[in-house]
């Protein structure tokens, strides 16, 4: 089973705990400070998408996903926006955008760093002159650190879904999906997928990055109620955000 369909109904309820937090600051600290009429924005692995509802009456917002499970989600939630059925390493654009997002570690989701240059590469070519690519990603810390034994759990109506993480390797960790469908009765039918997570050094994804873009600013994310900016990059914080600027 599609690891990505599978997670498409449930995803919200799994994430939206911490979507208010993460809005705010990316509406304070990066949108408020572009003042511009008609700010475009084009998210890149949009997933469902719950977390622009804090201000999708005040930008345009387009979405790019090679999962059409999710697409269909985020097009229920946002239905004037455009929606790209594409590969994040590999796209182009007609449409030229004033931010770029790619958010929540789906960059994790690529396992070499030339994937990741190819989605820098394609967010610059979709960036108007001055402006701003924000993603975030997992560290080797975060990886290295998911125990299996902790696993996040949704209900949707009278079905179940079970999330597990495992480190498996230095640089990755693999995520287990079990979607418990009800039946009858008490009887479930089981469905499972798998998808790996995969980061690099920083100092590696930065060297990529200052080829395309001429400013970077850092921030540790590891406390999405403490978010804070850095001078410079750190191996040991658990999740990064840059802010790049073309």
């Amino acid at each position: 089973m599609n690891f990505y369909k599978l997670i498409s109904i449930f995803y919200d309820k799994f994430f939206s705990w911490n979507f208010q937090d993460y809005s705010l600051f990316l509406e304070d600290n990066i949108l408020n400070n572009y003042q511009k009429n008609n700010l475009k924005i084009l998210d890149i692995a949009c997933w469902t998408w719950w977390i622009f509802p804090y201000f999708i009456d005040k930008y345009k917002i387009d979405w790019l996903d090679f999962s059409k499970e999710m697409l269909l989600e985020a097009k229920i939630k946002f239905p004037k926006s455009n929606f790209y059925l594409k590969d994040m390493t590999d796209f182009l654009l007609e449409e030229k955008y004033d931010v770029a997002f790619c958010l929540f570690d789906s960059i994790n989701h690529l396992d070499s760093l030339l994937k990741w240059e190819k989605v820098f590469k394609n967010i610059y070519n979709s960036l108007v002159n001055d402006w701003i690519l924000f993603f975030d990603c997992n560290t080797l810390q975060k990886l290295s650190s998911f125990d299996s034994k902790n696993n996040f759990i949704a209900k949707n109506k009278n079905d179940y879904i079970i999330l597990n993480r495992k480190s498996i390797l230095p640089n990755k960790a693999i995520w287990n999906l079990k979607s418990y469908k009800f039946q009858w009765s008490s009887s479930y039918f089981l469905e499972e997928a798998f998808i790996e997570e995969s980061s690099f050094y920083l100092k590696e994804i930065n060297n990529i990055l200052v080829k395309y873009f001429k400013n970077i600013e850092y921030y540790d994310m590891s406390n999405l109620k403490n978010i804070s900016k850095i001078n410079k990059l750190d191996e040991k914080i658990d999740r990064i955000w840059f802010l790049c600027f073309k």
